[in-house]
């Protein structure tokens, strides 16, 4: 008997399985339908509510094998965990800064030093334009041939010489020509020059003859010396270099991760070289904005109770500024004397480099007899930049779109530079240290610390030049 039970339980449990899977009988449970997907039904044969399938919370008619098959949509509002997001692996670096003076310094070199202040001598050439600030006619002369004189008063005292002639273009003398006057003597009280002129120059006025007055602000310009045929000797002109002090910079970054970070599972690689990268670039660009708009200065840290160091960038060592106007009717003259003032009288070189703001870069683009020019010129790669060219008979301008400069406030400027006078000091290249932060009881993790000590200066300070490119 015990026998027969025994086999007959192992019996009814292989038919109750054969009607399961024939479908033989009531059976409440996940039924699959045609088209694969799995619905939770109740004993009337109807999707149950609140289920995929049926009336969900608020009314939602949910997608059933009879409606339709369930979609994405579904499992994200039901199930949101299900589906899991494709994620690209590679982080998109949104980078549309380049540091290009900072490259352009390592390109022309540096010189190594080992203090926070530098010192350099520099020299060049007098200028030979000025400007009038006074003119007095002492008294007539009754005759030319006695030679008419006068005083002026320039504004840089210091570019003439006793026998220096001076070129006065917008004035003319008697014969229309412009003229030309002799610098006989010198008063270094009154910062005056003693001058006279030809008698062919010389004009008629009441009482005898004069000079031409000459109005306050005219341009003049210092040519050749004139000696008598018996002078032996000429005044001695003085050379002299100028000193500029500078400092230097102490760039520092750090970045950490813990290790339990280091440990941690994430959907894309972000480890330290992922952030080493993206804070070397911070880094330079920060030095960039130092090494062009930065203050030379020392300031005192209240808390450290040291001063530190800020290095001059080169735009507040530029003197030369100028403005081109980018709505001019005929363009490509206003570009022309552009040039001219940047190349003329600076001894600097014949080929210059241009950072451009994105809205001066567009008003060139824009301006009349430009585009053209522009068009035909092809790009150069220069110093690992891409440069476009510019070119005059006075010289050629390398520019190149700067980012940076639009954020600095620099949007319609170009900051035209001559690289054989910048110089980079240094006191400490640039380093990367990697410190394990649990040994020094810092922090439990690896600690990366990037360091240069650096500053530039601005050698020539005419060689360079400011232009805002007005609307």
């Amino acid at each position: 008997m015990k026998k027969f039970f025994k086999n007959f339980s192992l019996l009814g449990i292989f038919m109750l399985g054969l009607c399961i899977v024939l479908g033989v009988g009531e059976v409440s449970g996940a039924v699959m339908s045609a088209d694969g997907v799995g619905t939770q039904i109740d004993g009337g044969g109807k999707p149950a509510e609140g289920t995929p399938g049926g009336n969900a919370p608020g009314g939602v008619q949910v997608a059933t094998a009879e409606r339709g098959a369930l979609e994405t949509w579904d499992y994200r509002k039901w199930s949101p965990d299900l589906i899991k997001d494709d994620v690209d692996q590679n982080i998109v670096q949104i980078r549309p800064y380049a540091n290009q003076l900072d490259t352009i310094l390592r390109y022309v070199g540096t010189k190594n030093i080992n203090s926070f202040e530098f010192s350099y001598y520099s020299i060049s050439s007098r200028d030979v334009s000025d400007k009038i600030l006074s003119f007095t006619t002492p008294s007539t002369a009754s005759s030319k041939k006695e030679g008419c004189v006068a005083t002026i008063g320039v504004s840089n005292f210091g570019n003439f010489d006793v026998t220096d002639t001076i070129y006065v273009p917008s004035i003319p003398g008697a014969d229309d020509n412009p003229l030309v006057l002799y610098v006989y003597a010198k008063d270094d009280t009154k910062q005056l020059l003693n001058v006279t002129c030809g008698e062919n120059q010389v004009k008629s006025v009441t009482g005898g003859y004069a000079i031409p007055d000459i109005a306050t602000d005219t341009v003049i310009y210092a040519m050749g010396r004139a000696a008598a045929e018996t002078d032996v000797l000429s005044p001695a002109v003085e050379f002299l270099p100028d000193k500029t002090e500078g400092y230097c910079q102490r760039f520092m970054f750090q970045i950490s991760i813990s290790n339990y970070a280091k440990m941690a599972d994430k959907e894309v690689k972000w480890d330290l070289s992922e952030i080493e990268e993206e804070a070397l670039f911070d880094f330079r660009r920060r030095m960039e904005a130092s090494f062009l708009f930065g203050r030379k200065d020392k300031m005192y840290d209240p808390i450290k109770k040291k001063h530190v160091y800020t290095t001059g960038g080169i735009v507040n060592q530029i003197t030369q500024t100028t403005t081109l106007n980018s709505n001019a009717a005929d363009g490509n003259k206003e570009v022309v004397e552009m040039m001219k003032f940047v190349f003329m009288g600076n001894s600097g070189a014949k080929e210059r480099f241009a950072f451009a703001g994105s809205e001066a870069v567009a008003r060139i683009s824009k301006m009349n007899g430009i585009v053209k020019q522009q068009d035909a010129v092809k790009t150069e790669v220069i110093m690992g930049i891409t440069w476009s060219k510019m070119v005059s008979n006075f010289g050629t301008i390398n520019l190149a779109h700067h980012e940076i400069l639009d954020e600095y406030g620099y949007s319609d400027k170009l900051i035209i530079i001559d690289p054989q006078f910048l110089r980079k000091y240094q006191i400490e290249n640039f380093t990367k240290d990697n410190h394990n932060g649990r040994e020094k009881l810092v922090v439990n993790g690896d600690i990366v610390v990037f360091n240069e000590s650096a500053g530039v200066a601005v050698l020539n300070p005419k060689a360079h030049c400011i232009v805002t490119v007005a609307a």
